[in-house]
C-alpha cells in the first residue's frame, strides 16, 4: 500500500514543499511526517536525554498487586529516545492495579514466570502500523466504507529477564550481551535497539549468451508494475518476501479442521487471491486497542499453500493443522509471495523478479522480524528506490524499537522487594525555575541515589535544622533500621516531590522494625506527605504485656512464637501528626499468624490528621482469623489501643482449659467465675482529640480503622472502605456494657478482629526507648469472665486474653476523668464490607461512655454496607450518646437472617434517656432504636423514630 520509501536522514531535509499545479504522491506526505517526527525526537533526546521521567512514570511497584511474581506498574510519562510514551490506569479503581505485568494494555499474553531469584525489569517499544482491518474505525463511514490512510503506534511491552547483578549497569550491561548473541545491538545514547544484519540490493545478469540477432542482456527488474518489495527474516537462514509491502492482512477465522481459514472480507481482487505455493503467514492478536481495535503480532507462523484460495467458500486451506493458542480473541493472516532459504553474503534470487538480495549479519546471528522494504519500476529496472539499496548493504527498515530500564526485583516465594530503581528522573522548567529562585519550600531535596554508605535518610534528618521540610524525588528509599523521629525533630516535613517516593526495608538490611517504619517518639507537628511505605514482615519477639514467650506460652500456647508483625508507623505521644496522600501496601504472608498496621497509635496522639491515605492489601479480600485449620491474620489500616505492662495474672487463668469441639459457639465457652480472680497491672491510656481522618481509602483489611482511646472531637469523613471484613469503630475509653449477657450487642467480646487486634496491639512492645506521659497502676482489678482453651486455640486465647486486659482497663479508668466532652462527627463515608462467601463485622461503630454526660455525635448522609448475621454486630450502632442525630444514611444488612440488625441505638433501658434522632435513613435490616425523649408525649406510633425512616426487614 505504498509506492516507496523517500526518507533518507543523511539529505537533512528540513520539510516538503508542495508546488502549485504537481501531482502529490503518498511518498511526499510519509516523507513530511517522518521529518517531522524525527527532527522532534532528536530536539526531546537534546533536552532529556536519552531517557527519563518527569512524574515518575513506569515505577515498579512491588509487592505484587494481585498474584504471585507480579509486580505493579505506575501511571505517568517516559521519554525514551525522544519518543514520549505514556501510561495511564484510567478511571479511578480502588479495587486494583489495572497496570501490572499480568494485565499490561498492550500484551495480551505476557510471557510466563517461573520461580526467578532475581530480575532485571525494562520497558521495550515497538513501532507499528496499524490497519483498518486491526482498528475497523479507520474506515471512512461517509465514503462507503473504504481504508484511506493507517497509523504508527507504539506497542509497549515491560520484559522481564533473569539477572544476578544487584545494579542497573551490571544488569544492562549482561543483557547487551543477551541482546547481541540474538542479533541485536543497544545504543546507549539513542536507546534504540538495532539489528547487526544488512540487506543489499542487485540484479541477475546470467542468462544465453547474447547473438546478433538479439539484444545485449542487461539484467534488471523483469516485473510490468511498479512494486514496493518487502523482504523478512523468517529464520536463521530463512526470509519471506512478497509484492505490495506484503499489506494485505485478512481477518480470518479458523475452521473446527484446524486447517481451513475464512476470511472476514475476501480480498481486493482475484490478482491478490492467494495462490499454490504461495506463503501465507497466521497472526494471533497481540494487544487491544482501546476503541475495541485488535492489533496483530508482527511475526507469526508461516504456511506454504498447496492450493489456492476457494472464492465460493471465502476461505484457504493449510497444508497442516494450526494450533491457536488459548485467549486470543481474532486470528489474522498476511499473504507473502514465497519463502527463500539463503546462505550468508550470497545472492539470493527472488523468483521471477530478476531481483537479488544479499543479506549478511555481523556474528552471524540473524533476528527473526527485521524487515526491508525498496521499491523497483519497470521503466526504469536498472534502478533501485532508494538508491543506497544499490549502492551498498543498508540496515533494516524495521521493525523500530526502543529499550528503557525500569527496575531489578528480588523474588522470595513470589513476593518482590525492589532492588535498585534504573529510571532517570528529571524537573520541569518550572520546577527547576523555582528551586533556583528559592521559590521552592524544600529545605533539602534528596534523590535515591543521594544514599550511599554513610550517608542514609536519618543522617541527613538529623542534620536538618528545626521546622525543615525534606523533599525526596521518586524512587525508592531502603531502611537499614527505622526512621526515628523525636522531639528535636518537632515541625519536621517528609514529603515526596514529583511523584511518589517509596519507603521500604533494605534487603540486606538485619536491624528489627518491630517498631515500625517510621517512629514518632514525642515528635510533634510532623508532616508525612505523599510516601509509599512498603511494609516489612518481621519475626515478634514474643512479648506481650510484660509477659516473655515462656509466661505467653502457658496463655495463649506456642503458636505465637510463630506471629510476624509489619508496621508502617508508630505514633508514640506525638501530637499534631499529619499523614497525607500516603500509600500503605500490606504483605501478603504465608504464615501462621500475622499482625499489621499501616499506622498504630498509643498514648496521646491529638491532633491527628489522616488525610487522602491509601491502605492496600491485595489479596482481594481479607483472611479472615479462624478456628483451626485456619489462619490468623489481621491487618489494620489504623490501630489505636490503650497499652498495657507487667501484668500479673492469678494461676487459675493459666492452669490450662478443657477441649472444645471446632464446633462449639463461642459463648458457651465463657466461665463466670465465683468468687472472680483478679489480677494487678499498669496500664497506659489512649487519648485522641482534634482528629480528622478524611478522604482515606481502605481495602482488603480486616479492619479499616479501630480506635479504643479517650475521644474528644473526632470527624470521619469522606472514607472509603471495600474489602474490609469491618470498617471504621471508635470504643470511648470508659466504653463497656452493662449487663453482657442482656446488650444485643454483646457480640463485641467475640468479634475476632476486635479481639485479637486489640489483645495484640494493647500487649505490643513500647517503641525502644519511650517512657509514656502517664501510668495507671491498677491493683485487685475483677476478671468478671475468662475463656479456657487448648493450648493450641491461638485466637479462642487472645480472646481471653483480650478479655483479661479490658478488665484491667474498666477498673484503671473508672476513676479516670477525660480530658474533653466527646463529638463524633461521620459524614459522607462509604463503607462497603460485603465480603464473597463470609459475614462480616460493622461497617461503622461509635461506642461512648457510661453515663457521659457530655456526648455528642452526628451520623449522616453515609452509605454502610454489610453481611452481619444476627448473632453479630448490626451493620452500624451508636451507643451511649447523649445527643445526636443520625440522618440520611443508607444502612443495608445484606445477610441471609430474617433476624438480621441494621442499626443498633442504645442504650435501650427506659431509665436512660437519649436525645439522639434518627430520621430519614434507608435501611434493611430490623434496627434496635430508642425511644424518643421520654419527656414528650407523642401519640404512638410517633413515640417511637422507627416512622420516620424507611425500613425493610
Amino acid at each position: 500500500d505504498r509506492d516507496r520509501l523517500s526518507f533518507d536522514p543523511r539529505q537533512q531535509y528540513r520539510s516538503v514543499v508542495a508546488q502549485q499545479g504537481r501531482v502529490m504522491v503518498p511518498a511526499d506526505f510519509n516523507e513530511a511526517q517522518e521529518i517531522a517526527g524525527e527532527e522532534q525526537r532528536a530536539e526531546a533526546r537534546d533536552f532529556v536525554g536519552p531517557s527519563g521521567t518527569p512524574d515518575n512514570g513506569y515505577a515498579i511497584i512491588v509487592p505484587a498487586p494481585s498474584a504471585a511474581f507480579d509486580f505493579g506498574i505506575g501511571e505517568g510519562s517516559m521519554y525514551v529516545g525522544g519518543l514520549r510514551v505514556h501510561l495511564s490506569h484510567g478511571p479511578l479503581n480502588i479495587l486494583a492495579y489495572s497496570n501490572s505485568y499480568f494485565t499490561q494494555p498492550d500484551w495480551l499474553d505476557p510471557s510466563p514466570v517461573t520461580n526467578p531469584l532475581q530480575e532485571y525489569i525494562y520497558l521495550q517499544l515497538r513501532e507499528r502500523e496499524i490497519s483498518a482491518v486491526e482498528d475497523p474505525t479507520l474506515k471512512d463511514v461517509a465514503l462507503g466504507g473504504p481504508d484511506t490512510t493507517q497509523r504508527t503506534r507504539i506497542v509497549q511491552r515491560i520484559e522481564r529477564r533473569d539477572t544476578t547483578a544487584s545494579n542497573c549497569d551490571d544488569a544492562l550491561a549482561a543483557q547487551q550481551k543477551v541482546w547481541q548473541a540474538g542479533g541485536e545491538t543497544f545504543d546507549p545514547d539513542s536507546m534504540r535497539l538495532t539489528s547487526l544484519a544488512t540487506l543489499q540490493v542487485s540484479f541477475d545478469t546470467s542468462g544465453p549468451p547474447p547473438t546478433p540477432c538479439d539484444p545485449v542482456a542487461q539484467g534488471g527488474y523483469l516485473g510490468a508494475e511498479n512494486q514496493l518489495i518487502r523482504v523478512r527474516i523468517s529464520g536463521k537462514d530463512k526470509f519471506v518476501w512478497g509484492f505490495d509491502n506484503s499489506s494485505f492482512l485478512y481477518r480470518v477465522t479458523l475452521g473446527s479442521d484446524k486447517q481451513t481459514l475464512t476470511f472476514d472480507a475476501p480480498p481486493v481482487d482475484s490478482f491478490h487471491f492467494p495462490e499454490a505455493k504461495q506463503v501465507v503467514e497466521v497472526l494471533r492478536t497481540t494487544a487491544k486497542l482501546p476503541d475495541g481495535g485488535l492489533i496483530a503480532a508482527d511475526v507469526g507462523q508461516l504456511f506454504k499453500l498447496d492450493d489456492p484460495y476457494v472464492p465460493e467458500t471465502q476461505s484457504v486451506k493449510l497444508p497442516v493443522a494450526y494450533t491457536a493458542s488459548a485467549g486470543t480473541p481474532q486470528l489474522f493472516l498476511r499473504v507473502w509471495k514465497r519463502e527463500v532459504q539463503f546462505t550468508a553474503g550470497t545472492p539470493a534470487p527472488l523468483e521471477g523478479t530478476g531481483v537479488l538480495v544479499t543479506l549478511k549479519a555481523t556474528g552471524g546471528v540473524f533476528h527473526i522480524g527485521d524487515f526491508w522494504a525498496f521499491a523497483v519500476r519497470p521503466f526504469t529496472p536498472n534502478k533501485i528506490y532508494p538508491q543506497r539499496y544499490f549502492d551498498g548493504p543498508q540496515p533494516p527498515e524495521g521493525p523500530r524499537q526502543w529499550v528503557c530500564p525500569l527496575a531489578i526485583i528480588g523474588w522470595t516465594s513470589g513476593v518482590g522487594t525492589l532492588i535498585a530503581d534504573c529510571r532517570n528522573r528529571f524537573d520541569d522548567l518550572v520546577t527547576l525555575t523555582k528551586r533556583k529562585t528559592g521559590a521552592s519550600c524544600c529545605t533539602v531535596l534528596v534523590k535515591p541515589e543521594d544514599l550511599k554508605a554513610g550517608v542514609t535518610l536519618q543522617t541527613i534528618i538529623d542534620q536538618l535544622p528545626p521546622r525543615s521540610t525534606l523533599c525526596l524525588q521518586p524512587g525508592a528509599y531502603p531502611l537499614f533500621a527505622p526512621l526515628l523521629l523525636t522531639s528535636k525533630h518537632d515541625g519536621l516535613t517528609i514529603e515526596a516531590c514529583n511523584g511518589a517516593a517509596e519507603i521500604l526495608k533494605d534487603p540486606h538490611s538485619t536491624a528489627s522494625f518491630l517498631d515500625g517504619m517510621v517512629v514518632l517518639r514525642q515528635a510533634h507537628n510532623v508532616t508525612i506527605r505523599g510516601l509509599r511505605f512498603l511494609l516489612p514482615p518481621v519475626q515478634f519477639p514474643g512479648v506481650l504485656a510484660g509477659y516473655g514467650p515462656a509466661e505467653l506460652a502457658k496463655i495463649v500456647g506456642p503458636d505465637l512464637s510463630h506471629l510476624q508483625t509489619a508496621i508502617g508507623i508508630r505514633l508514640a505521644n506525638s501530637l499534631n501528626f499529619h499523614i497525607e496522600d500516603c500509600e500503605f501496601f500490606f504483605q501478603t504472608a504465608d504464615v501462621l499468624a500475622l499482625f499489621e498496621a499501616g499506622i498504630f497509635a498509643m498514648d496521646n496522639c491529638s491532633g491527628l490528621v489522616l488525610k487522602n491515605n491509601e491502605f492496600r492489601h491485595q489479596a482481594g479480600q481479607p483472611r479472615l482469623p479462624a478456628l483451626p485449620p485456619g489462619n490468623n491474620e489481621v491487618r489494620f489500616g489504623f490501630l489505636m489501643v490503650p497499652s498495657i505492662t507487667k501484668l500479673t495474672l492469678p494461676t487459675n487463668l493459666v492452669a490450662g482449659g478443657s477441649q472444645l469441639a471446632p464446633q462449639t459457639p463461642l459463648r458457651e465457652a465463657v466461665i463466670f467465675a465465683a468468687p472472680a480472680p483478679t489480677v494487678d497491672a499498669v496500664t497506659v491510656a489512649a487519648t485522641l482529640d482534634d482528629g480528622l481522618i478524611q478522604g482515606n481509602v481502605f481495602f482488603g483489611l480486616t479492619s479499616a480503622a479501630l480506635i479504643y482511646a479517650d475521644l474528644g472531637d473526632v470527624r470521619v469523613e469522606s472514607n472509603t472502605v471495600r474489602g474490609c471484613y469491618s470498617g471504621i469503630q471508635l470504643y470511648g475509653l470508659k466504653f463497656r456494657m452493662v449487663d453482657p449477657a442482656l446488650e444485643p450487642f454483646s457480640s463485641v467480646w467475640w468479634d475476632f478482629p476486635f479481639a485479637v487486634g486489640s489483645a495484640i496491639g494493647q500487649g505490643f512492645p513500647f517503641p525502644q526507648g519511650f517512657t509514656p506521659s502517664q501510668t495507671i497502676d491498677v491493683k485487685a482489678a475483677g476478671v468478671f469472665a475468662f475463656l479456657k482453651f487448648p493450648s493450641d486455640r491461638l485466637l479462642l486465647n487472645l480472646v481471653n486474653l483480650n478479655i483479661i486486659y479490658t478488665s484491667v482497663h474498666f477498673s484503671g479508668f473508672s476513676k479516670f476523668q477525660p480530658a474533653m466532652p466527646i463529638s463524633i462527627v461521620a459524614t459522607a463515608n462509604d463503607m462497603d464490607t460485603v465480603l464473597k462467601d463470609v459475614s462480616t463485622g460493622c461497617a461503622f461503630v461509635f461506642w461512648g461512655e457510661v453515663n457521659n454526660t457530655d456526648s455528642r455525635v452526628v451520623v449522616s448522609a453515609n452509605s454502610l454496607r454489610g453481611r452481619v448475621p444476627f448473632d453479630g454486630f448490626p451493620v452500624a450502632a451508636v451507643m451511649w450518646a447523649k445527643h445526636g442525630s443520625i440522618t440520611g444514611n443508607l444502612i443495608l444488612n445484606e445477610a441471609n437472617d430474617s433476624q438480621k440488625r441494621s442499626l443498633i441505638v442504645g442504650p435501650l433501658s427506659i431509665s436512660q434517656a437519649t436525645l439522639v434522632a434518627v430520621t430519614g435513613n434507608t435501611m434493611l435490616g430490623q434496627p434496635i432504636l430508642p425511644l424518643r425523649d421520654i419527656q414528650d408525649k407523642q401519640p404512638p406510633p410517633f413515640d417511637r423514630w422507627d416512622p420516620m425512616n424507611l425500613i425493610t426487614p
